[in-house]
Protein backbone atom coordinates (compact mmCIF):
# COMPACT_ATOMS: atom_id res chain seq x y z
CA UNK A 1 0.00 0.00 0.00
CA UNK A 2 1.05 3.56 -0.64
CA UNK A 3 1.28 6.15 2.14
CA UNK A 4 -1.93 7.87 1.03
CA UNK A 5 -3.87 4.59 1.29
CA UNK A 6 -2.47 3.84 4.73
CA UNK A 7 -3.29 7.36 5.97
CA UNK A 8 -6.86 7.06 4.66
CA UNK A 9 -7.29 3.68 6.38
CA UNK A 10 -5.92 5.03 9.71
CA UNK A 11 -8.01 8.21 9.58
CA UNK A 12 -5.13 10.68 9.54
CA UNK A 13 -3.25 12.79 7.04
CA UNK A 14 -0.18 11.88 5.01
CA UNK A 15 1.70 14.65 6.78
CA UNK A 16 0.91 13.05 10.16
CA UNK A 17 2.25 9.67 8.98
CA UNK A 18 5.49 11.29 7.82
CA UNK A 19 5.74 13.12 11.15
CA UNK A 20 5.42 9.83 13.02
CA UNK A 21 8.22 8.38 10.89
CA UNK A 22 10.45 11.43 11.45
CA UNK A 23 9.93 11.35 15.23
CA UNK A 24 10.80 7.66 15.43
CA UNK A 25 7.44 6.63 16.90
CA UNK A 26 6.52 4.67 13.73
CA UNK A 27 9.16 2.39 12.12
CA UNK A 28 9.97 2.90 8.46
CA UNK A 29 8.45 0.30 6.10
CA UNK A 30 10.44 -1.25 3.27
CA UNK A 31 10.67 0.71 0.03
CA UNK A 32 10.05 -0.24 -3.56
CA UNK A 33 12.66 -0.15 -6.30
CA UNK A 34 11.43 3.34 -7.18
CA UNK A 35 12.02 4.56 -3.60
CA UNK A 36 8.39 4.69 -2.44
CA UNK A 37 7.30 3.35 0.93
CA UNK A 38 5.55 -0.01 0.62
CA UNK A 39 3.22 -0.51 3.60
CA UNK A 40 2.00 -3.90 4.76
CA UNK A 41 -0.74 -4.96 7.15
CA UNK A 42 1.85 -5.01 9.96
CA UNK A 43 2.77 -1.37 9.26
CA UNK A 44 -0.91 -0.37 9.22
CA UNK A 45 -1.44 -2.04 12.60
CA UNK A 46 1.59 -0.17 14.02
CA UNK A 47 0.18 3.11 12.66
CA UNK A 48 -3.20 2.44 14.27
CA UNK A 49 -1.47 1.72 17.58
CA UNK A 50 0.41 5.02 17.40
CA UNK A 51 -2.81 6.87 16.57
CA UNK A 52 -4.59 5.37 19.59
CA UNK A 53 -1.75 6.36 21.93
CA UNK A 54 -1.52 9.89 20.52
CA UNK A 55 -5.27 10.41 20.90
CA UNK A 56 -4.94 9.23 24.51
CA UNK A 57 -2.42 11.99 25.20
CA UNK A 58 0.81 9.99 25.03
CA UNK A 59 3.74 11.94 23.60
CA UNK A 60 5.67 10.71 20.58
CA UNK A 61 8.87 10.66 22.66
CA UNK A 62 7.32 8.17 25.09
CA UNK A 63 6.03 6.06 22.20
CA UNK A 64 9.50 6.04 20.63
CA UNK A 65 11.18 5.05 23.91
CA UNK A 66 8.77 2.15 24.39
CA UNK A 67 8.29 2.50 28.15
CA UNK A 68 6.85 -0.77 29.57
CA UNK A 69 4.24 1.04 31.70
CA UNK A 70 3.17 3.24 28.79
CA UNK A 71 -0.44 2.03 28.73
CA UNK A 72 -0.79 2.22 32.50
CA UNK A 73 0.45 5.83 32.51
CA UNK A 74 -1.97 6.71 29.70
CA UNK A 75 -4.86 5.14 31.61
CA UNK A 76 -3.93 7.02 34.78
CA UNK A 77 -3.82 10.27 32.84
CA UNK A 78 -7.26 9.61 31.37
CA UNK A 79 -8.65 8.74 34.81
CA UNK A 80 -7.34 12.05 36.15
CA UNK A 81 -8.89 13.97 33.25
CA UNK A 82 -12.21 12.17 33.76
CA UNK A 83 -12.17 13.06 37.45
CA UNK A 84 -11.50 16.70 36.64
CA UNK A 85 -14.30 16.77 34.06
CA UNK A 86 -16.66 15.13 36.54
CA UNK A 87 -15.78 17.74 39.18
CA UNK A 88 -16.40 20.53 36.69
CA UNK A 89 -19.77 19.04 35.82
CA UNK A 90 -20.73 18.86 39.47
CA UNK A 91 -19.78 22.50 39.98
CA UNK A 92 -21.86 23.54 36.97
CA UNK A 93 -24.84 21.59 38.28
CA UNK A 94 -24.41 23.17 41.71
CA UNK A 95 -24.19 26.61 40.14
CA UNK A 96 -27.39 26.01 38.16
CA UNK A 97 -29.17 24.79 41.29
CA UNK A 98 -28.00 27.81 43.30
CA UNK A 99 -25.85 25.73 45.66
CA UNK A 100 -22.67 27.70 44.94
CA UNK A 101 -22.12 31.19 46.26
CA UNK A 102 -24.41 32.71 48.85
CA UNK A 103 -27.51 30.62 49.62
CA UNK A 104 -30.77 32.27 48.63
CA UNK A 105 -32.29 32.09 52.13
CA UNK A 106 -29.33 33.97 53.67
CA UNK A 107 -29.51 36.59 50.92
CA UNK A 108 -33.21 37.16 51.62
CA UNK A 109 -32.70 37.38 55.39
CA UNK A 110 -29.85 39.92 55.01
CA UNK A 111 -32.13 42.10 52.88
CA UNK A 112 -34.84 41.71 55.50
CA UNK A 113 -32.50 42.92 58.27
CA UNK A 114 -30.58 45.68 56.45
CA UNK A 115 -33.01 46.59 53.72
CA UNK A 116 -32.16 47.22 50.06
CA UNK A 117 -29.23 49.50 50.85
CA UNK A 118 -25.72 49.74 49.46
CA UNK A 119 -24.37 48.36 52.73
CA UNK A 120 -26.54 45.27 52.35
CA UNK A 121 -25.40 44.87 48.75
CA UNK A 122 -21.74 44.96 49.83
CA UNK A 123 -22.35 42.34 52.51
CA UNK A 124 -24.12 40.06 50.01
CA UNK A 125 -21.36 40.50 47.40
CA UNK A 126 -18.65 39.66 49.94
CA UNK A 127 -20.44 36.51 51.09
CA UNK A 128 -21.15 35.49 47.50
CA UNK A 129 -17.45 35.82 46.70
CA UNK A 130 -16.55 33.69 49.74
CA UNK A 131 -18.91 30.98 48.57
CA UNK A 132 -17.76 30.96 44.96
CA UNK A 133 -14.05 30.98 45.88
CA UNK A 134 -14.44 28.11 48.35
CA UNK A 135 -13.50 30.15 51.41
CA UNK A 136 -16.88 29.64 53.04
CA UNK A 137 -18.00 26.13 53.97
CA UNK A 138 -21.43 24.67 54.83
CA UNK A 139 -20.54 25.23 58.49
CA UNK A 140 -20.00 28.93 57.68
CA UNK A 141 -23.52 29.23 56.29
CA UNK A 142 -24.89 27.47 59.38
CA UNK A 143 -23.18 29.97 61.67
CA UNK A 144 -24.44 32.91 59.59
CA UNK A 145 -28.01 31.56 59.71
CA UNK A 146 -27.75 31.34 63.48
CA UNK A 147 -26.45 34.93 63.67
CA UNK A 148 -29.33 36.16 61.52
CA UNK A 149 -31.77 34.47 63.89
CA UNK A 150 -30.10 36.06 66.97
CA UNK A 151 -31.66 39.47 67.87
CA UNK A 152 -28.38 40.67 69.38
CA UNK A 153 -26.45 39.97 66.17
CA UNK A 154 -29.12 41.65 64.04
CA UNK A 155 -28.86 44.71 66.26
CA UNK A 156 -25.08 44.76 65.77
CA UNK A 157 -25.59 44.57 62.01
CA UNK A 158 -27.96 47.55 62.05
CA UNK A 159 -25.61 49.51 64.29
CA UNK A 160 -22.69 48.89 61.91
CA UNK A 161 -24.83 50.03 58.99
CA UNK A 162 -25.75 53.19 60.87
CA UNK A 163 -22.08 53.88 61.62
CA UNK A 164 -21.20 53.64 57.92
CA UNK A 165 -24.03 55.95 56.93
CA UNK A 166 -22.98 58.49 59.57
CA UNK A 167 -19.39 58.23 58.46
CA UNK A 168 -20.41 59.06 54.90
CA UNK A 169 -22.11 62.26 56.03
CA UNK A 170 -19.14 63.56 58.03
CA UNK A 171 -16.26 65.68 56.84
CA UNK A 172 -12.88 63.90 56.69
CA UNK A 173 -11.55 66.38 59.25
CA UNK A 174 -14.37 65.91 61.74
CA UNK A 175 -13.52 64.76 65.26
CA UNK A 176 -16.30 62.16 65.07
CA UNK A 177 -14.51 60.22 62.38
CA UNK A 178 -11.95 58.64 64.72
CA UNK A 179 -14.62 57.69 67.23
CA UNK A 180 -16.80 55.96 64.64
CA UNK A 181 -13.81 54.13 63.13
CA UNK A 182 -12.77 52.87 66.56
CA UNK A 183 -16.29 51.60 67.21
CA UNK A 184 -16.34 49.83 63.87
CA UNK A 185 -13.02 48.16 64.63
CA UNK A 186 -14.23 47.07 68.04
CA UNK A 187 -17.35 45.51 66.48
CA UNK A 188 -15.51 43.88 63.56
CA UNK A 189 -15.69 40.39 65.10
CA UNK A 190 -19.42 40.57 65.78
CA UNK A 191 -22.56 40.97 63.78
CA UNK A 192 -23.15 38.76 60.78
CA UNK A 193 -19.76 36.98 60.83
CA UNK A 194 -19.66 36.31 64.58
CA UNK A 195 -18.09 32.92 65.29
CA UNK A 196 -17.51 32.04 61.63
CA UNK A 197 -13.75 32.46 61.62
CA UNK A 198 -13.00 28.87 62.52
CA UNK A 199 -15.33 27.52 59.82
CA UNK A 200 -13.51 29.09 56.91
CA UNK A 201 -11.38 27.07 54.53
CA UNK A 202 -8.21 25.76 56.25
CA UNK A 203 -4.97 27.26 55.00
CA UNK A 204 -6.28 30.82 54.94
CA UNK A 205 -7.38 30.95 58.53
CA UNK A 206 -5.32 33.24 60.74
CA UNK A 207 -4.33 35.67 57.98
CA UNK A 208 -6.15 38.99 57.83
CA UNK A 209 -5.70 41.85 55.41
CA UNK A 210 -7.82 44.87 54.60
CA UNK A 211 -9.44 44.99 51.18
CA UNK A 212 -10.76 48.42 50.37
CA UNK A 213 -14.03 48.94 48.47
CA UNK A 214 -16.02 52.05 47.77
CA UNK A 215 -18.23 53.17 50.63
CA UNK A 216 -21.99 52.92 50.41
CA UNK A 217 -23.35 56.46 50.48
CA UNK A 218 -22.75 58.72 47.50
CA UNK A 219 -21.55 61.46 49.84
CA UNK A 220 -18.92 59.09 51.20
CA UNK A 221 -17.81 58.20 47.67
CA UNK A 222 -17.44 61.85 46.84
CA UNK A 223 -15.08 62.23 49.80
CA UNK A 224 -13.09 59.13 48.73
CA UNK A 225 -14.05 57.21 51.86
CA UNK A 226 -13.25 53.50 51.73
CA UNK A 227 -14.79 50.60 53.59
CA UNK A 228 -12.75 47.64 54.79
CA UNK A 229 -13.65 44.05 55.54
CA UNK A 230 -11.48 41.46 57.20
CA UNK A 231 -10.83 38.74 54.62
CA UNK A 232 -8.49 35.79 55.31
CA UNK A 233 -5.62 36.12 52.84
CA UNK A 234 -1.91 35.28 53.12
CA UNK A 235 0.23 38.27 53.98
CA UNK A 236 3.52 38.37 52.03
CA UNK A 237 6.65 38.56 54.07
CA UNK A 238 9.79 40.14 52.66
CA UNK A 239 12.91 38.58 54.23
CA UNK A 240 15.60 40.97 55.31
CA UNK A 241 13.39 44.05 55.02
CA UNK A 242 14.98 45.78 58.00
CA UNK A 243 17.12 48.90 58.40
CA UNK A 244 19.85 46.80 60.02
CA UNK A 245 20.30 44.74 56.86
CA UNK A 246 20.70 47.89 54.76
CA UNK A 247 23.24 49.31 57.23
CA UNK A 248 25.17 46.03 57.20
CA UNK A 249 25.23 45.98 53.39
CA UNK A 250 26.45 49.58 53.17
CA UNK A 251 29.08 48.90 55.83
CA UNK A 252 30.46 45.94 53.89
CA UNK A 253 30.52 47.94 50.64
CA UNK A 254 32.34 50.89 52.23
CA UNK A 255 34.88 48.58 53.88
CA UNK A 256 35.61 46.74 50.64
CA UNK A 257 35.97 50.00 48.68
CA UNK A 258 38.28 51.51 51.30
CA UNK A 259 40.45 48.38 51.24
CA UNK A 260 40.61 48.57 47.46
CA UNK A 261 41.74 52.20 47.55
CA UNK A 262 44.42 51.34 50.16
CA UNK A 263 45.65 48.45 47.99
CA UNK A 264 45.92 50.75 44.94
CA UNK A 265 47.78 53.40 46.95
CA UNK A 266 50.40 50.96 48.24
CA UNK A 267 51.10 49.65 44.75
CA UNK A 268 50.99 53.03 43.02
CA UNK A 269 48.09 52.02 40.78
CA UNK A 270 45.29 54.37 39.77
CA UNK A 271 41.92 52.93 40.89
CA UNK A 272 40.32 53.49 37.49
CA UNK A 273 42.95 51.36 35.75
CA UNK A 274 41.91 48.15 37.49
CA UNK A 275 38.13 48.46 37.74
CA UNK A 276 36.26 48.11 34.42
CA UNK A 277 33.11 49.55 35.98
CA UNK A 278 34.87 52.71 37.10
CA UNK A 279 36.51 53.02 33.69
CA UNK A 280 33.06 52.81 32.15
CA UNK A 281 31.85 55.56 34.48
CA UNK A 282 34.79 57.72 33.42
CA UNK A 283 34.02 57.14 29.72
CA UNK A 284 30.38 57.97 30.38
CA UNK A 285 31.25 61.25 32.12
CA UNK A 286 33.59 62.15 29.25
CA UNK A 287 30.78 61.45 26.75
CA UNK A 288 28.43 63.82 28.56
CA UNK A 289 31.14 66.50 28.70
CA UNK A 290 31.91 66.12 24.97
CA UNK A 291 28.23 66.28 24.08
CA UNK A 292 27.96 69.51 26.08
CA UNK A 293 30.95 70.95 24.19
CA UNK A 294 29.41 69.92 20.89
CA UNK A 295 26.17 71.73 21.69
CA UNK A 296 28.18 74.83 22.63
CA UNK A 297 30.34 74.46 19.48
CA UNK A 298 33.62 74.30 21.36
CA UNK A 299 36.72 72.26 20.55
CA UNK A 300 39.55 71.09 22.79
CA UNK A 301 42.93 72.07 21.25
CA UNK A 302 46.01 73.60 22.87
CA UNK A 303 46.56 77.32 22.51
CA UNK A 304 48.65 78.38 19.53
CA UNK A 305 47.73 75.33 17.45
CA UNK A 306 45.59 74.92 14.36
CA UNK A 307 42.60 72.60 14.62
CA UNK A 308 42.31 70.06 11.79
CA UNK A 309 38.62 69.13 11.75
CA UNK A 310 37.11 65.94 10.34
CA UNK A 311 33.44 66.50 10.96
CA UNK A 312 31.91 65.57 7.62
CA UNK A 313 29.67 62.51 7.80
CA UNK A 314 30.26 61.79 11.49
CA UNK A 315 26.53 62.16 12.27
CA UNK A 316 25.37 59.41 9.90
CA UNK A 317 25.93 56.51 12.32
CA UNK A 318 24.21 58.06 15.36
CA UNK A 319 21.36 59.29 13.15
CA UNK A 320 20.77 55.78 11.79
CA UNK A 321 21.00 54.35 15.30
CA UNK A 322 18.52 56.95 16.58
CA UNK A 323 16.04 56.03 13.84
CA UNK A 324 16.39 52.33 14.66
CA UNK A 325 15.84 53.00 18.36
CA UNK A 326 12.74 55.06 17.52
CA UNK A 327 11.28 52.13 15.59
CA UNK A 328 12.18 49.81 18.46
CA UNK A 329 10.42 52.07 20.98
CA UNK A 330 7.23 52.01 18.89
CA UNK A 331 7.41 48.20 18.57
CA UNK A 332 7.94 47.77 22.31
CA UNK A 333 5.00 50.08 23.07
CA UNK A 334 2.75 47.98 20.83
CA UNK A 335 3.97 44.48 21.74
CA UNK A 336 5.05 44.52 25.41
CA UNK A 337 2.02 44.34 27.75
CA UNK A 338 3.81 45.24 31.01
CA UNK A 339 4.03 48.93 31.80
CA UNK A 340 7.11 48.63 34.03
CA UNK A 341 9.03 46.79 31.30
CA UNK A 342 7.98 49.34 28.66
CA UNK A 343 9.21 52.20 30.86
CA UNK A 344 12.48 50.39 31.57
CA UNK A 345 13.15 49.75 27.88
CA UNK A 346 12.18 53.33 27.00
CA UNK A 347 14.60 54.83 29.52
CA UNK A 348 17.37 52.43 28.44
CA UNK A 349 16.86 53.21 24.75
CA UNK A 350 16.83 56.97 25.22
CA UNK A 351 19.90 56.84 27.43
CA UNK A 352 21.78 54.70 24.89
CA UNK A 353 21.00 57.24 22.16
CA UNK A 354 22.37 60.11 24.23
CA UNK A 355 25.44 58.08 25.20
CA UNK A 356 26.20 57.17 21.58
CA UNK A 357 25.94 60.79 20.47
CA UNK A 358 28.26 61.75 23.33
CA UNK A 359 30.90 59.15 22.43
CA UNK A 360 30.92 60.14 18.76
CA UNK A 361 30.88 63.81 19.69
CA UNK A 362 34.30 63.24 21.25
CA UNK A 363 35.78 62.84 17.76
CA UNK A 364 34.41 66.22 16.76
CA UNK A 365 35.39 68.27 19.80
CA UNK A 366 38.85 66.63 20.02
CA UNK A 367 40.21 67.15 16.46
CA UNK A 368 43.73 66.71 15.15
CA UNK A 369 45.85 69.82 15.66
CA UNK A 370 49.05 71.25 14.27
CA UNK A 371 51.49 73.45 16.14
CA UNK A 372 55.07 72.57 16.89
CA UNK A 373 53.90 68.99 16.34
CA UNK A 374 51.27 67.27 14.28
CA UNK A 375 49.03 65.43 16.76
CA UNK A 376 46.67 62.84 15.33
CA UNK A 377 43.79 61.91 17.63
CA UNK A 378 40.76 59.72 17.69
CA UNK A 379 38.47 61.36 20.17
CA UNK A 380 40.30 61.77 23.46
CA UNK A 381 42.92 59.17 22.51
CA UNK A 382 46.19 60.41 21.03
CA UNK A 383 47.34 58.08 18.25
CA UNK A 384 50.51 59.70 16.88
CA UNK A 385 52.61 62.78 17.60
CA UNK A 386 55.01 63.93 14.87
CA UNK A 387 57.33 66.99 15.01
CA UNK A 388 56.74 69.43 12.17
CA UNK A 389 60.33 69.16 10.94
CA UNK A 390 59.83 65.39 10.53
CA UNK A 391 56.99 65.95 8.02
CA UNK A 392 58.27 65.33 4.50
CA UNK A 393 55.41 65.92 2.10
CA UNK A 394 51.70 66.59 2.41
CA UNK A 395 49.58 65.72 -0.60
CA UNK A 396 45.89 65.84 -1.37
CA UNK A 397 45.15 62.29 -2.49
CA UNK A 398 41.62 60.92 -2.62
CA UNK A 399 41.29 57.45 -1.16
CA UNK A 400 38.36 55.24 -0.28
CA UNK A 401 39.73 53.46 2.76
CA UNK A 402 37.10 53.80 5.52
CA UNK A 403 39.21 52.08 8.19
CA UNK A 404 39.21 54.27 11.28
CA UNK A 405 42.55 53.09 12.66
CA UNK A 406 44.70 50.60 10.74
CA UNK A 407 48.50 50.29 10.34
CA UNK A 408 49.48 48.29 7.28
CA UNK A 409 53.03 48.17 5.79
CA UNK A 410 54.08 51.22 7.79
CA UNK A 411 51.05 53.23 6.63
CA UNK A 412 48.55 54.57 9.19
CA UNK A 413 44.99 54.99 7.91
CA UNK A 414 42.54 57.26 9.75
CA UNK A 415 39.65 57.22 7.34
CA UNK A 416 36.23 58.75 7.74
CA UNK A 417 32.82 57.85 6.36
CA UNK A 418 33.94 59.15 2.95
CA UNK A 419 37.44 57.63 3.01
CA UNK A 420 40.67 59.70 3.02
CA UNK A 421 41.77 62.83 1.20
CA UNK A 422 45.19 63.74 2.66
CA UNK A 423 48.45 61.77 2.67
CA UNK A 424 51.35 62.81 4.97
CA UNK A 425 54.80 61.28 4.43
CA UNK A 426 57.36 61.48 7.24
CA UNK A 427 61.10 61.89 6.72
CA UNK A 428 61.84 59.34 9.44
CA UNK A 429 59.56 56.60 10.78
CA UNK A 430 57.48 57.60 13.77
CA UNK A 431 56.68 54.61 16.01
CA UNK A 432 56.98 52.32 13.00
CA UNK A 433 54.81 54.55 10.79
CA UNK A 434 56.23 55.99 7.55
CA UNK A 435 53.13 57.77 6.29
CA UNK A 436 49.56 58.53 7.22
CA UNK A 437 46.35 58.81 5.21
CA UNK A 438 43.49 60.65 6.86
CA UNK A 439 40.35 62.66 6.18
CA UNK A 440 40.15 66.40 6.77
CA UNK A 441 37.26 68.70 6.00
CA UNK A 442 39.68 71.31 4.63
CA UNK A 443 42.93 69.67 3.46
CA UNK A 444 44.48 73.03 2.55
CA UNK A 445 44.77 73.91 6.25
CA UNK A 446 47.31 71.11 6.74
CA UNK A 447 49.07 71.55 3.39
CA UNK A 448 49.59 75.28 3.90
CA UNK A 449 50.59 75.02 7.56
CA UNK A 450 52.98 72.08 7.13
CA UNK A 451 54.62 73.16 3.85
CA UNK A 452 57.45 75.70 4.41
CA UNK A 453 57.13 78.87 2.36
CA UNK A 454 59.20 79.11 -0.79
CA UNK A 455 62.15 81.56 -0.75
CA UNK A 456 61.40 84.98 -2.16
CA UNK A 457 62.75 85.51 -5.69
CA UNK A 458 64.22 88.56 -7.33
CA UNK A 459 62.07 91.06 -9.11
Amino acid sequence: MRISEVARAAGCSVRAVRHYHASGALPEPPRTAAGYRDYRITDLAALLRVRILVEAGVSLADIRSGVPSLLDAALDRLDTQLAELHARRERLLALRAGELGLPADIRARILDVLGTTDHARREIDALDFMGLSGVATPETWAVIRANLADPARRAEMRQAQEHWENLGELSPHSAEVDRIINELRAAAGGGLMYGSRETLTPGRRGWVCRTWTSAAPSSARSRNWRNWHEVPLPRPRIPGHRPGCLAFFLGVEVTVFAGYLLWCRRRGVHPLETLPLLRYVRVELHAWADLSRLLRRRTVVPEGTVALHARRGWWQLPAAFTAAIGIEIIAVELLVPWLWLRLLLLVTSLYSIVLLWGVLAGRVVHPHHLGGELVLRQGREEILRVPVDEIGTVRTVRGFEADTRVIRDGRLTLGGPEGTNVEVVFTTPQDGVDSCALWLDDPTVLTCAATPPAPAGRR
